[in-house]
């Protein structure tokens, strides 16, 4: 009976710290009766970010909501295309304050950009982990920028120089207890470490990665982490001989013959370590020119099947999204769009024919530099190809009234329609932006070639000559499925 009340204990116990609730209220006085967007990091590896939360401000300009979490979590609050972040703790209650730079009269019709919505923390005022962490970052910025600190560290190797920040840091924040943020100063510190002993690899496992648990969530320590293991089983760092390494990738695949091999490096002998460098590592060489991507996504989807660590299936499976998303071969997740009327338009209406999209703002001169462009292209290339121009305008008044003022342009001209998450998928940053799909809806290439640049020589080759760019290999994709290697 004893036994059991005790490990009743331990299970509440567990619960507790899994399971933390906290209220966060708040006022965005720029964005009334607007939707907000609550995300977050997936993982710190690929950085994928993915909404947890949606919720309504109200006519006033406030908001309400609750969420569960079991550590310090990065949220960033995105109000149509402006966002801003902070850092909050579990088992908290806060109440913040958004602000916009008062030179823009319309801030929620912005456009994409990098516009920074400020957040602030209103309640708790003051001893809470972001004012730390802001309070960390600040504090070795202003150290590396004076009395030509960064240069002694970098150039000279003073030892000295390095010492004296952390002396700094110990009695600036040492009774902090707080346990994320004491990992997150120990690694921000690191990471100034790594700038002066960047080639002193092994001292520098040794000191902050040997026999240490890996803190997924911290992003300090896996900001250290990224930095460190950057392309490092290609690089002279590794004892990996690369012949072999180039064989196990782009020839026979062999997943656990690879892990197997890369455990051979005495900095990959954690197999924790091993897998997460794996996955960083494979993700980087997806891109260089040789390499069999098909390969990189069986040797992904075989981790993510296999391991024993549920936080690197996660990571693989989010790598491996990242990865096709753009790919040539994928099709993106097809979303309606809005005509000038309203009326729902959906992207399957054009397939049939090679389907060229581009991305633009009423108030982006280059994107309209771009359409004449497409005026021309849309004329050497009639009957084989299809155009749209989708719009990224908030306030969709705007787009009727440039309808209007460019009657030439004469292809569908669309807006968006709210579909920020098909909007994100793209990964758009800037203007102009553009993706070629083929008949099918699977990308040829993204992103495009420019209408005003090699986009016609690319047609031309892509309709005359019948070139087509090899696809790549995507899970779940329709077809017949290659089968891994048998280990």
């Amino acid at each position: 009976m004893i036994k059991r009340f005790i490990l009743f204990l331990i299970f509440m116990q567990v619960g507790f710290f899994v399971f933390c609730q906290s209220k966060i209220s708040g006022k965005a006085a720029f964005a009334p009766s607007q939707t907000m967007r609550i995300n977050t990091y997936d993982d710190l590896i690929s950085y994928k970010i993915t909404t947890i939360k949606t919720v309504e401000i109200d006519k006033t300009g406030n908001f309400e909501f609750e969420l569960n979490f079991r550590s310090p979590v990065y949220l960033f609050f995105e109000i149509n295309f402006i966002n801003g972040q902070v850092l909050i703790e579990p088992d908290k209650n806060y109440k913040l304050e958004f602000s916009v730079d008062s030179i823009y009269i319309n801030p929620t019709e912005i456009t994409v950009s990098e516009v920074p919505m400020w957040v602030e923390i209103l309640e708790p005022k003051s001893n809470n982990l972001m004012s730390f962490v802001v309070d960390v970052e600040e504090t070795i910025e202003n150290f590396l920028s004076s009395d030509n600190n960064f240069s002694k560290i970098y150039y000279a190797r003073s030892v000295e120089t390095l010492q004296l920040l952390k002396t700094i840091l110990d009695q600036k924040f040492g009774y902090i207890n707080n346990p994320y943020f004491k990992i997150y100063m120990h690694y921000r510190f690191a990471q100034v470490d790594f700038i002066q002993r960047s080639k002193m690899t092994t001292e520098l496992y040794a000191d902050y990665l040997t026999d240490i648990e890996i803190y997924y969530n911290n992003l300090a320590y896996m900001q250290f982490f990224n930095e460190f293991f950057t392309r490092y089983i290609q690089s002279a760092n590794s004892n990996i001989p690369k012949n072999k390494l180039d064989e196990l990738i782009n020839e026979t695949g062999s997943y656990f013959e690879l892990l197997d091999y890369l455990g051979k490096d005495p900095l990959l002998v954690n197999e924790m370590i091993r897998e997460l460098v794996l996955i960083k590592n494979l993700s980087e060489m997806y891109n260089i020119i040789g390499t069999n991507q098909s390969n990189i996504i069986l040797l992904l989807l075989k981790l993510a099947e296999t391991t024993k660590f549920e936080e690197h299936r996660k990571i693989a499976n989010n790598m491996i999204e990242f990865l096709v998303k753009q790919s040539v071969g994928n099709i993106p997740v097809a979303k309606n769009l809005k005509d000038l009327s309203g009326n729902t338009i959906s992207i399957d209406k054009y397939r049939g024919k090679p389907l060229y999209i581009q991305f633009f703002s009423v108030d982006c001169s280059d994107c309209i530099a771009e359409m004449f462009a497409i005026q021309k292209v849309k004329k050497d290339f009639e009957g084989k190809i299809e155009f749209i121009s989708v719009s990224m305008d908030i306030n969709t008044t705007k787009l009727y009234h440039f309808v209007n003022r460019f009657p030439q342009f004469d292809w569908p001209i669309l807006s968006f329609g709210n579909n920020y998450e098909w909007v994100k998928s793209f990964d758009i940053h800037a203007f102009p932006a553009q993706v070629l799909l083929d008949a099918e809806g699977k990308i040829i290439q993204y992103p495009a070639m420019l209408a005003s640049e090699e986009l016609s020589r690319f047609l031309y080759a892509y309709f005359m000559e019948d070139y087509r760019p090899k696809p790549v290999y995507i899970p779940g994709m329709s077809g017949e499925r290659p089968k891994p290697q048998q280990e």
